[in-house]
């Protein structure tokens, strides 16, 4: 049964000016929490931070729960038991997540009486974990509009065994296609679905942190002649950051520094093969003022992409919202990934936005290090990134694209 949270009373924001009369009462249904935290999770709390709290309702499985604290201000949140959060840390992960993922139309029982009580017109999940099929289920009994979000490669995002995948395809054929809408996170995720199939879809894209001051120009650090390069993010082994090693290293030959943004702990550097004198861990900086303090410590943000063949779908697929933040502060991108992937294929698509290594050869990264020395040159990559942000992640224009999927019903005039 669904456990019902006290909605927080926080004054919300208002992005744009769609008539709340127009927007459905929409029900979301997914395991990915809906939260202000990182990734997938704060892009849902961003895309739905100025929806009617009155006609939003959220439904979050029980495996990955929002804090209340981080929640959506006034709106209403329940949490439904579908498995063992402690199995999903165990050997037993796997054989939990298949399980669930066979069962999880059956969840749409179990979520009649959110259904009675809030009378949505349309329904939105995203393509991780199992409880989307729930939601198409739903969806398909009640005859709803169903808006499916699609962040990553399911089969990884489902966490099933290999053995499984061809299920996983399956399933998602079938939603995909049954959706009202497909909301992607980039083009090349649409393109690649489309292909696959037959059917369109609608980008909608990482949206920029609300908030960011406006830019004054090239920070002090523009003056120094010891790069800071700086990752943003979580770092895992074998991760979709790929080896930030030999980055590491390149940069040491150059005297550049390295600054690592996130959860990684100086303790942890070594075991990434990161132990090395011009690499430093700083931890999380504090929200306020977090902005100002990256246009004045660093100079160039490196988006890194893995090069591991088993990763070549993901890459191709996946989409890093740290580059929609990464636009708004005024530096340069270093984007270093394989051909295939969509940060590297994002940044060829854009002239003179970014300095994009599309190999391993450490030769081309160093080259492309050696061009950003040049302050003009990360000047003019800095204020070309934060123009094509404004235009593909602006809050308002993110928000606004997904109010009138909603307001139309589905996509059937995506690009």
């Amino acid at each position: 049964r669904s456990r019902r949270r006290r909605p927080t009373t926080k004054p919300r924001p208002v992005h744009n000016a769609t008539p709340h009369h127009r927007l459905p009462r929409l029900l979301y249904i997914g395991d990915q929490p809906v939260e202000s935290t990182v990734a997938s999770a704060t892009w849902f709390h961003r895309l739905l931070s100025s929806y009617p709290a009155d006609r939003l309702r959220i439904v979050e499985g029980n495996l990955a729960v929002s804090r209340p604290d981080r929640r959506l201000p006034e709106v209403e949140y329940s949490v439904l038991r579908i498995g063992i959060p402690r199995l999903t840390r165990s050997r037993f992960c796997g054989r939990q997540s298949d399980v669930m993922f066979t069962i999880a139309p059956w969840w749409a029982r179990r979520l009649e009486a959110v259904v009675r009580a809030f009378q949505p017109e349309a329904l939105l999940t995203i393509a991780h974990g199992s409880l989307w099929r729930a939601a198409a289920a739903v969806a398909a009994k009640h005859r709803l509009p169903l808006h499916l979000v699609v962040h990553d490669d399911i089969r990884r995002m489902s966490a099933v065994p290999p053995g499984q995948w061809a299920a996983v395809d399956d399933a998602f054929a079938a939603v995909y296609r049954q959706a009202a809408s497909r909301l992607c996170i980039s083009p090349f995720m649409e393109r690649f679905y489309r292909d696959r199939l037959g059917v369109r879809g609608s980008v909608v894209a990482p949206i920029r942190a609300p908030g960011i001051p406006p830019y004054s120009g090239p920070a002090p650090a523009a003056g120094r002649t010891s790069l800071v390069v700086a990752y943003t993010g979580a770092i895992h082994g074998g991760g979709y950051q790929g080896d930030l090693a030999p980055l590491a290293r390149v940069l040491g030959q150059a005297s550049h520094r390295l600054h690592l943004i996130g959860g990684v702990t100086a303790a942890n550097l070594p075991a990434f093969g990161l132990g090395l004198p011009n690499v430093y861990a700083l931890g999380f900086l504090p929200a306020e003022g977090f902005h100002d303090r990256l246009r004045c410590d660093i100079d160039v943000m490196v988006i890194p992409m893995s090069f591991r063949p088993e990763l070549a779908i993901d890459m191709q697929l996946a989409f890093p919202s740290k580059i929609a933040d990464g636009t708004g502060i005024g530096v340069p991108l270093l984007v270093w990934g394989p051909p295939h992937c969509s940060a590297v294929r994002w940044a060829e698509d854009h002239a003179d936005l970014a300095e994009g290594v599309a190999t391993e050869d450490t030769a081309a990264l160093a080259a492309a290090i050696s061009r950003l020395e040049s302050p003009a040159h990360r000047q003019c990559l800095g204020a070309r990134a934060m123009a094509v942000g404004d235009r593909e992640f602006a809050l308002d224009a993110v928000v606004g694209r997904f109010h009138d999927i909603l307001r139309d019903g589905g996509d059937a005039t995506a690009d």
